[in-house]
């Protein structure tokens, strides 16, 4: 039998290590946004760069929210709790790539995007993946199904396309699917369908 009080314990200490990894990407990527307003100049804008960054702020918003779930989980083997870790840790990387401490070098956060596209969308094609086993470890109970592997079967030929294609009209494609497939999981979660 598990001890709830255990259990409880245990998920409040996983869910303040997963909170502050998302806390610091949420903090990049909200110094980035106050960076490029208080320097419009000096930091290049581009419209890529910044739906590339306010999706992965609503991307670690709706991980931080839909992980609430976790305290459903009984046991918490240490494997587990570093899987969940090191999701949110994918997460952080990919606002890290979209956050450098300098782009001057690269003409701006575009330039700076295009020249590492290959590690961002090495990770976002890693994320499709830990999603599915996300999905598994979430919902044991109820089993995954089609609706989980939707978005890893749609975004990885994607990812393997933002990582060849450099061109800028394939790049905003990318981009647009993505902010799509976002309002559509906030539409979800907000109607409480998942």
């Amino acid at each position: 039998m598990v001890d709830t009080s255990q259990h409880v314990e245990f998920f409040s200490h996983a869910r303040i290590v997963i909170g502050m990894i998302i806390g610091l990407g949420i903090t990049r990527t909200l110094l980035t946004f106050a960076n490029i307003m208080q320097h419009p100049h000096v930091y290049n804008r581009s419209v890529l760069h910044l739906l590339w960054l306010s999706s992965m702020l609503v991307e670690l918003t709706l991980f931080w929210y839909g992980h609430f779930d976790l305290i459903e989980i009984a046991d918490w083997p240490f494997g587990l709790f570093m899987f969940f870790n090191s999701y949110a840790i994918v997460l952080f990387l990919l606002v890290a790539l979209l956050s450098p401490d300098r782009s001057e070098e690269y003409a701006g956060y575009e330039g700076f995007f295009i020249k590492r596209r290959h590690w961002f969308f090495g990770l976002l094609a890693l994320t499709m993946v830990l999603d599915i086993f996300d999905s598994f470890f979430m919902y044991q109970q109820e089993g995954i199904d089609l609706y989980d592997l939707v978005p890893a079967l749609f975004f990885l030929p994607l990812c393997v396309m933002g990582w060849y294609i450099p061109k800028k009209h394939v790049q905003y494609a990318i981009v647009t699917a993505h902010c799509t497939y976002l309002v559509v999981m906030i539409g979800l979660f907000s109607f409480e369908i998942i």
